[in-house]
């Protein structure tokens, strides 16, 4: 007796298998457990939730700051006061301090302002060895008080500030006067440092006579 072969059995349907799908989705949404709605849901599922966060770390005071403690405004400087006691005594007990500079040091450029008188009474400036009657302390810086600069000329600086022009009389010469040119060697005096014994000096576009020796040339 021969057997015959089995038969297969048909594949599912599109609708089948679709329907199959659709009926698995339905159960899995139905085997979850619902959850329930608030604020209980977070305490269950986190345990902690209900523990403070830590504090941040905040950095200690230094030694010795007191923040009751009032600010107290620096008070101004008093010599010999109560803001600096002893101060003024020791001021007192050692004096002021002077600098004190060797011969012929040159503290910088001078900070005289005006006009000083060239000579003193009784004293020409060339009986103290200086062309001009120099201030106590006073040191040019360009000609160190000997009234010519290192170049030759005369300082004219100091010829502004110290010289004196020589006498001038309005009016006629005498009969047979000599004339001559202005900073002439024949004149007496020195040869004017605003000028360099010109007697005039120059304003841009024009001239004008020296006002320190008068246009003469030459300074007492």
């Amino acid at each position: 007796m021969v057997k015959s072969p089995p038969t297969e059995e048909a594949p599912p349907s599109y609708d089948e298998v679709v329907a199959a799908e659709l009926a698995e989705l339905n159960n899995r949404k139905n085997q979850r457990p619902a959850q329930p709605s608030g604020g209980g849901a977070t305490a269950a599922s986190s345990p902690t939730s209900d523990v403070p966060p830590r504090l941040p770390h905040r950095p200690t005071a230094a030694p010795g700051y007191s923040p009751a403690s009032p600010y107290t405004p620096p008070q101004p400087y008093q010599a010999g006061g109560a803001a600096y006691p002893g101060y003024g005594a020791q001021s007192a007990a050692y004096g002021v301090y002077t600098p004190t500079y060797p011969a012929g040091y040159n503290a910088g450029q001078p900070s005289y302002v005006g006009v000083y008188p060239s000579a003193i009474p009784g004293q020409s400036a060339g009986t103290r060895g200086a062309p001009f009657a120099y201030p106590p302390g006073y040191v040019c810086y360009k000609c160190h008080n000997t009234g010519v600069k290192s170049n030759g000329h005369p300082c004219g600086m100091c010829a502004r500030m110290f010289a004196r022009s020589l006498p001038v009389v309005n009016g006629r010469p005498p009969p047979g006067a000599l004339v001559v040119q202005p900073g002439d060697p024949r004149i007496p005096g020195k040869v004017c440092g605003n000028c360099k014994g010109r007697g005039y000096v120059d304003y841009f576009l024009f001239t004008d006579t020296c006002p320190i020796c008068r246009g003469i040339g030459k300074v007492q």
